[in-house]
C-alpha cells in the first residue's frame, strides 16, 4: 500500500512540474553562482550540416576547450575571460 501512494504522489508530482526550458524560443534559463577569480573548465563542441535535397554533402564539427576566469560579478551579471584551449577543426564531406 505504502509503494501505491509513493508511486501515485510521484506520477502527480511529476506531471504538474515544468523544466527550465522555454520551448517557444529554445531558450534555457542558467543560473550560476560563481565567486570572483574562480575558474571553470569546459569542452564545447559546434556542428554544421549542409543538406542539398534530402542528402547530407558536407559536416563540420569543431570542438575545443575553453577555460573561463570570473574576472568580477554583481548581483546580475558576471565579467568573465574565456580562453580557448585547443581549436582543432575536423570536417566530414560526403
Amino acid at each position: 500500500m505504502r509503494n501505491r501512494l509513493f508511486t501515485t504522489i510521484f506520477l502527480i508530482t511529476g506531471l504538474s512540474t515544468f523544466g527550465q526550458i522555454n520551448m517557444a524560443d529554445s531558450t534555457a534559463q542558467v543560473i550560476t553562482y560563481w565567486e570572483k577569480g574562480e575558474k571553470q573548465n569546459y569542452s564545447v563542441t559546434t556542428e554544421k550540416i549542409r543538406i542539398t535535397g534530402s542528402d547530407t554533402t558536407s559536416r563540420e564539427m569543431m570542438t575545443y576547450d575553453v577555460e573561463i576566469t570570473v574576472l568580477n560579478s554583481s548581483d546580475k551579471s558576471y565579467m568573465i575571460e574565456w580562453y580557448y584551449m585547443i581549436l582543432p577543426i575536423n570536417r566530414t564531406d560526403s
